[in-house]
């Protein structure tokens, strides 16, 4: 026996997700409606530092961070990286908490940089920096007697997909105290959402369709280096497009000693210049008991412009082993954001956090 009230309810739930999406920019199911989850590293060094991307490591990730970075150490370098990502909303509402757990594909990266003069570096590469991947089932139950709990009706969503970059990078030493560096190529990829309506009451009422968003545009990233005794400084600014917000950063690492086995830093990133932007800040740690072995850290904090988005805090661990002109890196970074608005078939939410996990591994060869 069904009622008026639960069949009125079924009936409404494909109305309903086509409409609340898009009322604001949030986590999860919202990100992946909107361009997906930025991606806080797209390299374990990056990844091992909080997503850090004006203060780096002069590697052939630096091509998309801070290529003013590409020149900072000698020689040339070909690296290859691929992570993955656990995503884990809690919903909380009148009817108790829903957890939706995801595993999805994180980083996914490979450049390379070349030194041709002692003043010149230059690379190219490919990354990706956004992952729109969710994937949930909402059923809808009977609410009165005496078929109370009987599922009636489930929607099912299915996200696939994320952006990626390409691009060349060239670097210039200005002055011994002042490196300049700039990348361009294009940034593309999309994704799509699927739906699937199914009346477990009422079969002709099953339907299916589809979201999709697109982005292929013009990127570039530029940013300045300053290499200085004790201290090193850097600023950078990637360009936006429709579903990826611009970001300008700075930072400073401060040495322990001269020669540079431990060092902190500090950074600063403004995301969404053209609005209200949000802002991140990290603080990041890096100690090298031997030329070897190499570990790494960062603590990050974000504070999103819109209210019911929430803050988001984090930390990350990373390390690199070197085995001759090879090194290991790997790295691993959570972060947990709790706000207040919309997730997948959930309109009238008590509270949602969103926790994500993501893990890094990468190749690099230094001949």
């Amino acid at each position: 026996m069904k009622t008026g009230t639960g069949r009125t309810v079924a009936a409404l739930v494909p109305a309903l997700l086509l409409l609340v999406p898009g009322v604001i920019l949030g986590y999860g199911y919202l990100d992946a409606l909107s361009g997906g989850t930025p991606l806080p590293g797209i390299h374990p060094n990056s990844l091992g530092l909080g997503g850090a991307r004006a203060i780096g490591f002069g590697d052939a990730a630096s091509i998309f961070l801070n290529p003013a970075d590409l020149y900072r150490l000698p020689g040339s370098s070909y690296t290859i990286a691929i992570g993955g990502a656990v995503s884990r909303e809690v919903v909380t509402d009148s009817l108790g908490k829903t957890r939706i757990d995801n595993l999805a594909l994180g980083n996914l990266m490979a450049a390379f940089k070349l030194q041709p003069s002692p003043q010149l570096a230059i690379g190219a590469g490919v990354a990706r920096i956004t992952d729109a991947s969710y994937e949930a089932t909402v059923y809808v139950y009977e609410t009165e007697p005496p078929d109370i709990g009987k599922i009636l009706a489930d929607t099912m969503a299915l996200s696939t997909g994320g952006l990626y970059e390409a691009a060349g990078s060239v670097a210039y030493r200005l002055s011994g105290w002042l490196n300049a560096g700039f990348s361009a190529g294009l940034r593309f990829g999309g994704a799509d959402v699927d739906y699937e309506y199914t009346d477990r009451e009422e079969p002709e009422n099953d339907s299916t369709w589809t979201e999709s968003w697109e982005d292929n545009a013009f990127c570039w990233h530029a940013g300045l280096m300053l290499p200085l005794d004790m201290t090193s400084i850097g600023i950078s600014y990637a360009s936006g497009s429709d579903y990826y917000d611009d970001r300008i950063a700075a930072g400073a690492v401060f040495y322990t000693d001269a020669s540079n086995q431990g060092a902190i830093g500090i950074e600063a990133q403004l995301s969404s210049l053209g609005d209200e932007p949000d802002f991140t800040a990290r603080i990041t740690g890096r100690f090298s008991p031997e030329g070897s072995l190499r570990f790494r850290g960062g603590l990050f904090f974000r504070d999103s412009s819109e209210d019911a988005v929430g803050s988001e805090i984090g930390f990350a661990v990373g390390t690199s082993v070197a085995f001759g002109r090879f090194s290991l890196d790997g790295a691993f970074s959570t972060s947990t954001r709790k706000t207040e608005g919309y997730s997948f078939g959930y309109a009238n939410i008590d509270d949602l956090k969103n926790v994500n996990s993501l893990f890094s591994i990468g190749l690099s060869y230094n001949p």
